[in-house]
Order: C-alpha cells, then sequence, then structure tokens
C-alpha cells in the first residue's frame, strides 16, 4: 500500500509540473492563454500605425489557415522572402477548424514568425465550440475599424449562418455607422470572411449591403475569404476580391497609392 500511495503522489506531482508549463491539456475545451496571445489585433495596430506615413500601402491578404499548419508555415516563409517590404497581413478568417485554443495557439505560432505584424477577421469556423471565446481573448471584438493613413479597414463579422440568419448578422447598422463617420479624405476597404453572395451570407442582408458599398464613392474594395480560391470581380457596383486558402497556396498582395490599386495573386 505505501509503494502504491507513493506512485500515485510520484504521478500527481508529475502532472502538476507540466500542467505548470503548459503541456498538458486536460480538456479540449480549456482556455489558457499566455499574454503574448492575448488582444493581437489592438497590439498590431499600434505597430501598423506606429510606423510613420507612407506614400505607397501594401499588405498581403490571406486566409483560412484551419488545421493546415504545414501550409501556414511555407505561407509565412513566402512572406518573408518577398523582394520588397509590406506594412501588415490581414488574415480573412477561418483561423481554427474546430474552435479549439489549441488551434488558435498552433496558428498563431506560426503567423507571428511574419515580419510584419498581422490582423484576424473571425471566420464561420471560429465560430464553432468555444471559438467565439477564444477570438475575443486573443484578437478582440468582431467588429472592428482602424485607419491607416489615408485609409480606413472596416473588419465585421459576416458569418451569417452561424447566427440562423436571423437579420442580425452582418450588423449593417453599425458597417454604416463606419461608414458614414470615415473622413471624407479617406479611402475604405471592408474586410469579412463570407462574402455577400455566398449562401452562407444571409440572403435578406445581401441587397442592403451591396447599396451601402456601391453608394459610397469612397469604398475601394469589399475583402473576403471563405471560398478557398482566387476572385476578382465587380458586381452591382462593388469591387470584391476572394483570397485563396493557405491549402491552395496563395495570397493576395496589395499595393494603394493615391493614384492606383494594383492586386496581385501569389502563389508559393
Amino acid at each position: 500500500m505505501k509503494n502504491f500511495t507513493t506512485v500515485i503522489y510520484i504521478i500527481s506531482v508529475s502532472l502538476c509540473f507540466l500542467s505548470g508549463c503548459n503541456l498538458v491539456e486536460f480538456n479540449p475545451n480549456e482556455i489558457r492563454l499566455d499574454e503574448e496571445e492575448k488582444d493581437l489585433n489592438s497590439k498590431a495596430i499600434t505597430k501598423i500605425q506606429s510606423a510613420g506615413k507612407r506614400d505607397t500601402l501594401t499588405f498581403v491578404f490571406m486566409g483560412d489557415t484551419q488545421r493546415f499548419y504545414d501550409e501556414t508555415d511555407e505561407f509565412v516563409e513566402s512572406v518573408n522572402g518577398l523582394a520588397y517590404p509590406i506594412d501588415f497581413v490581414i488574415h480573412a478568417g477561418d483561423i481554427a477548424d474546430f474552435g479549439l485554443a489549441a488551434e488558435f495557439k498552433w496558428v498563431h505560432n506560426s503567423m507571428k514568425k511574419l515580419k510584419v505584424p498581422y490582423l484576424a477577421v473571425i471566420g464561420n469556423h471560429d465560430l464553432v465550440a468555444n471559438g467565439p471565446i477564444i477570438y475575443r481573448k486573443m484578437y478582440g471584438e468582431f467588429d472592428f475599424v482602424f485607419d491607416i493613413d489615408d485609409y480606413r479597414f472596416i473588419f465585421f463579422n459576416s458569418n451569417s449562418r452561424e447566427y440562423n440568419f436571423a437579420g442580425k448578422v452582418p450588423d449593417l447598422e453599425w458597417i454604416e455607422r463606419q461608414l458614414e463617420e470615415t473622413p471624407a479624405d479617406k479611402k475604405i476597404f471592408l474586410v469579412s470572411h463570407v462574402p455577400p453572395f455566398s449562401s452562407d451570407f444571409d440572403s435578406s442582408l445581401e441587397e442592403d449591403y451591396t447599396q451601402l458599398v456601391a453608394g459610397n464613392p469612397s469604398v475601394l474594395a469589399s475583402l473576403h475569404g471563405h471560398e478557398h480560391s482566387f476572385n476578382n470581380i465587380v458586381e452591382k457596383g462593388v469591387r470584391y476580391f476572394i483570397t485563396a486558402s493557405v491549402t491552395n497556396r496563395g495570397y493576395a498582395l496589395f499595393r494603394v497609392s493615391a493614384n492606383a490599386l494594383d492586386v496581385q495573386q501569389i502563389r508559393y
């Protein structure tokens, strides 16, 4: 009996040690984040805005990492190896696949190796299980805005199916308010995961979204992921750009200046 008690004690101490080192998750739904894994969008925005004004804004638009970790590492290597500098990276959502903290952390462990800051909008797979809680802790609010130089980026949740197409997602009143409050001298990009013409977007809101965007001359483009392949179209007066997933080994490189918007599709 004494030997048995000793064995149990050794196992208990070992498990406590391992859990203290974050090497063991006793529950796949557990949420434990290091300080450097919290408020990532806010931290990225601070870095981007502190870099100083530039004549040409250059950013990468990618998405749908999900459980494709090797492909995400290859994406990071490709972006870090670009011949000219970029200012930041936008992740178009579906960071994770099953809404588990470990998935978000694994993707961030790859993305943090980028030489530039990155931001992420929420995808439909990020809303599974504890995904909404984890996204808020790691990245922040689902709908947010940031300004850089002469541009405004409006990020919003467009994953209507996960809200039973109840007419509330995306929040068009919030989007309209951000558009109205944008200074006249700024150009606008809207960013979300699901594009408005997808079956996963609330069809009752599609026309209203189109009218909001098409009716605003400051809007340069509406950017999305979800479909896993490139698409660059103009529909009902709105320019849409859909980026490829990391499994299709592609991303978009945007170069924006006062006189031009250039989009290059890059394969790696």
